[in-house]
């Protein structure tokens, strides 16, 4: 509806030229629903990877503040560890997360 004019436009769409199939519908709205899980996916695992990351700069940084070499070897082998894994999984990278945290955590005990 328009607001200054008051007037009110429909759209209807037909498929009278026999384009596409119910079938063919059909068939790419399934694709459609497979590709977002699969993206959502994707995104979950980015994600993941990002906060590992984001957690090794930072026991880089607190390992430099302090001069602790074994939480800065252990970041490193993290850090290393995503190199040589690139496609790991959600579960994975969030592991390697908690064992980083911890490393962090005994680090800030001593």
């Amino acid at each position: 509806r328009d607001e200054v004019t008051g007037s009110v436009n429909h759209v209807t769409i037909a498929n009278d030229r026999g384009r596409l199939s119910e079938a063919d519908i059909a068939h790419m709205l399934s694709e459609a629903e497979r590709f977002k899980a699969e993206d959502e996916a994707r995104m979950r695992r980015v994600e993941a990877k990002n906060d590992l990351e984001s957690m090794v700069y930072h026991a880089l940084d607190l390992a430099s503040q302090f001069e602790n070499d074994e939480l800065q070897q252990k970041a490193q082998d993290v850090q290393n560890w995503m190199d040589e894994n690139e496609e790991a999984e959600v579960k994975q990278y969030a592991g390697k997360k908690r064992w980083l945290e911890r490393q962090m955590s005994k680090a800030n005990r001593v």
